[in-house]
């Protein structure tokens, strides 16, 4: 469940505990954030940290998630998925009142991102795109109009972290590569 890590910590740790979260993961760079979020009684037990984790504390447990990934065995664990199950927990901005956790199901996220594929008309193979994506994925519109569609056809996707630095955006990038643009204000033609 992604989290709008530019709301106000009190909202961000509404929405964990509405969630009923009892882990967290989190990009290392934005552990200053999450400690803002986590400050006061015990929500989080766990937090996995993308890059260097620090030392656990009293009240949190930090993993790498380097390490946790290496450590698996690689054995694939099954799991039956019905089309109206649900994929996303995604929460709205609250910008009326509190934010509102939105389900969304596999059935109808296969059809967005399938529309979205052909709306952009992004094809697949030696055709494939490279995307940049530099808008945040706990906005449905890089997670589910540009990011996904690009992974469901097996396309390339760059992300970049906030804040946008093109040094950082892969090793390295070339805008040049780039045969998508993440947002257009152009028609496809």
């Amino acid at each position: 469940m992604p989290v709008n890590y530019v709301l106000a910590p009190d909202d961000q740790r509404w929405i964990l505990d509405d969630a009923g979260s009892r882990a967290v993961g989190v990009d290392a760079q934005l552990l200053p954030l999450l400690d803002k979020v986590l400050d006061g009684p015990e929500l989080m037990g766990t937090i996995i940290v993308s890059g260097d984790a620090p030392a656990p504390t009293g009240e949190h447990s930090y993993h790498s998630w380097q390490e946790l990934a290496a450590a698996g065995d690689g054995t694939r664990v099954g799991v039956l998925i019905e089309d109206r199950d649900a994929v996303q927990y995604i929460y709205t901005s609250g910008t009326t009142s509190r934010p509102k956790g939105v389900l969304v199901s596999h059935v109808s996220l296969q059809i967005a991102l399938l529309s979205n594929s052909l709306a952009t008309r992004q094809s697949y193979g030696e055709q494939a795109p490279v995307m940049l994506v530099v808008l945040p994925l706990f906005h449905t519109t890089a997670l589910n109009t540009l990011a996904m569609p690009v992974l469901g056809i097996g396309a390339t996707l760059v992300l970049s972290g906030p804040p946008f630095d093109p040094d950082l955006s892969g090793p390295p990038f070339d805008p040049d590569a780039a045969s998508m643009p993440s947002s257009s204000t152009e028609s496809p033609t």
